[in-house]
């Protein structure tokens, strides 16, 4: 099954490259990931969680990533129990 691309990403990346410290960062990981572009999509992930560390949506996003790279420790590490907080 070969990747599908995201309508929306470029929607999102034009979002992102106005404000980089948007909470739009996660949509735009989620289109790279659907896209297959996950490399990408966790660079995306790393940045937007330095300016929201706590911010569920980006979290789950970096972890889909990494699960989808069959980096299923660091995907626990993201979300195991107390990682993440509800509003």
């Amino acid at each position: 099954m070969s990747p599908k691309y995201d309508q929306n990403l470029e929607k999102y990346l034009k979002e992102y490259q106005e404000n980089p410290r948007s909470r739009i960062f996660a949509p735009l990981a989620e289109a790279y990931r659907k896209s297959g572009l996950i490399d990408e999509a966790i660079d995306i992930c790393r940045e937007g969680l330095e300016y929201h560390p706590n911010f569920t949506s980006g979290i789950v996003a970096l972890a889909r990533c990494y699960f989808d790279k069959a980096l299923y420790t660091r995907c626990h590490k993201r979300t195991g129990k107390g990682r993440i907080r509800g509003p």
